[in-house]
């Protein structure tokens, strides 16, 4: 072998043992910021209630803390005017109203069942006038998880970046109202007077999926946090925020017609168009339900039937009825939002799907011939679905229903 071939030798051999000697730099994934703790009212007891654990959970008080849900998993509340009693057959515990106590998961798989839906978390008892307040403290994206598939379908993959664009929706409200709700015993309720949440129980394998991959993404309108209202369906379109609740003009929340190309967004919903019958007993009751009487069982001083008429006194610029106009024997009134859908609505107590309807009188029988369901506002979650049938990006389904907001990550 000649010099020049014995020095690239050595060479090549020095450079190897070099290399097996340095250290190798691996790349290690920065942990994603954790999820910020959000508080939930599942109950407000009154009386008597109960729920049982799976798995193990400590009951932790200011003087120590007891083991529950191994032998005996079920526990009662009883509710009074001087505090509250926690007991089973095992165990009993009498609180004052000042008392703050909580139930901990003691395991990762730890659980609780209540009201026939199971939870995870943290579970803080607070006695507030007369009633003691059960809140679910958990991370803010297991709460997402669990709303999301209560709020909108999530069974069908083409349906993926709607139920994305729920996530983010669902986040924005949750972390608004966190921040606006700082001093408050909880930050949301477990229903709709915020927005519906199913627990653990309730979570599906998209809508943990869509959850995962919005993380900590929420919608901004300009610096503040958008106001993400969100309904089933606007009936081809939408309504303006101030025509609903009279809140301030938000620009991203006006009214406008819901359309992709050349057809409505959510045609395919099953409530997109609708039609409903009354009767003249129905209205009776339903006006007895609303205002304490009705007339169908008056006394007359002749055959003359009291009549009574309904009139639509304005509209909204969207087509929503505004004011519906009453007459009934001589008393007239004026119905306007959710008076109007629990007026109409039949089983009573219930909503009429929508305002976006019109009246048709045949006979002794009203007809009501509607579109939608819900107050309009907001995304459309059936027209959300059918953008992402048609292969719209989740981004660009927020921007349909919120036009000039944009995302940002807060975690």
């Amino acid at each position: 072998m000649g010099l020049e071939k014995k020095l690239l030798a050595a060479g090549l051999l020095l450079f190897l043992l070099l290399a097996s000697c340095s250290p190798r730099l691996q790349k290690r994934e920065r942990p994603a910021p954790p999820s910020p703790p959000i508080r939930v009212l599942l109950a407000e007891i009154a009386s008597v209630d109960s729920l049982e654990f799976s798995g193990l959970y400590h009951l932790q008080t200011e003087e120590a803390r007891y083991a529950f849900g191994r032998q005996a998993p079920k526990v009662f509340f009883r509710v009074d005017s001087s505090g509250f009693r926690i007991y089973n057959n095992k165990r009993f515990f009498q609180f004052r109203t000042t008392h703050r106590v909580s139930f901990n998961p003691a395991e990762p798989s730890s659980g609780i069942r209540y009201r026939g839906k199971s939870y995870a978390g943290r579970i803080a008892l607070v006695y507030k006038n007369r009633k003691l307040l059960l809140i679910e403290q958990l991370p803010l994206e297991k709460y997402i998880a669990g709303v999301v598939p209560a709020e909108i379908f999530t069974n069908k993959s083409e349906w993926f970046e709607a139920v994305k664009a729920q996530a983010v929706c669902a986040r924005t409200y949750a972390y608004k109202k966190m921040k606006s709700r700082q001093n408050a015993d909880f930050d949301v309720y477990s229903d709709v007077r915020d927005q519906a949440y199913g627990g653990t129980g309730r979570q599906t394998l998209l809508g943990n999926k869509a959850t995962e991959q919005t993380r900590g993404s929420v919608l901004y309108y300009k610096d503040s946090l958008a106001h993400t209202y969100f309904h089933a369906c606007d009936g081809g379109v939408s309504e303006a925020v101030e025509d609903v609740w009279g809140q301030k003009n938000r620009p991203y929340l006006n009214s406008r017609q819901d359309v992709l190309n050349d057809s409505f967004s959510c045609r395919t919903s099953p409530v997109f168009r609708w039609r409903q019958t009354r009767s003249m007993a129905q209205l009776d009751s339903a006006y007895a339900f609303m205002f304490g009487h009705g007339f169908s069982d008056s006394t007359v001083s002749d055959t003359t039937r009291i009549a009574l008429s309904l009139r639509v006194a304005s509209r909204t610029p969207s087509g929503r009825v505004r004011q519906l106009e009453l007459r009934y024997g001589k008393e007239k009134r004026i119905l306007s939002g959710y008076a109007i859908r629990r007026f109409l609505a039949w089983p009573l107590g219930g909503y009429l799907p929508s305002t976006l309807f019109r009246l048709e009188k045949k006979g002794d029988k009203l007809h009501i011939i509607g579109g939608g369901n819900g107050h309009g506002v907001g995304l459309c979650q059936y027209g959300a679905m059918g953008r992402s049938e048609k292969g719209m990006r989740f981004y660009h389904i927020l921007q349909s229903y919120y036009p000039g907001t944009h995302l940002e990550k807060v975690y």
